[in-house]
């Protein structure tokens, strides 16, 4: 999964990239989504990682398959965040500000982990897959609508 979406990110801005005006700020926008998405996956494998197997089925490979995806999901992020020319310091930040704004809409405690999954569960997972249709929705100027919804 990992190879295919860094392929098909890849490709999909080699074509957006010159055709577009203001393709830094919607390179920069899916950058910003793609941390997003590795926060939520690092902390989904923490919290699952918490229970044994015998307590949640299959917890250890859940806790994996969070972790890769989060990988994955960092690895595109900071991809793209160069490419659309933002600073390893503020790319940090930026990291540092998600972690502590998704820590806080969990109130810091893994059982208050709902309003994340309700919020990142399915558009994550959907964006790992096919960045493309969200790459089209930020160039129609879709950001804060459908499955991604921008903090309030």
């Amino acid at each position: 999964m990992k190879a295919v979406t860094i392929i098909a990110v890849s490709s999909l801005l080699m074509s957006v990239a010159p055709a577009h005006p203001q393709a830094t700020s919607i390179i920069n926008e899916l950058a910003g989504e793609y941390q997003e998405c590795s926060v939520y996956f690092t902390i989904a494998s923490e919290g699952i990682s918490r229970f044994s197997d015998s307590e949640v089925p299959r917890a250890s490979i859940l806790s994996s398959d969070y972790k890769r995806a989060a990988d994955a999901a960092m690895k595109l992020a900071v991809e793209l965040a160069l490419k659309a020319g933002v600073t390893p310091q503020a790319f940090r930040q930026r990291t540092q500000n998600i972690i502590g704004a998704e820590k806080e809409i969990m109130q810091n405690n893994y059982v208050n982990i709902s309003p994340l999954n309700a919020r990142y569960g399915v558009f994550c997972q959907e964006l790992m897959k096919e960045p493309k249709i969200r790459l089209q929705e930020i160039q129609a100027g879709k950001i804060c609508t459908g499955k991604y919804t921008c903090w309030q």
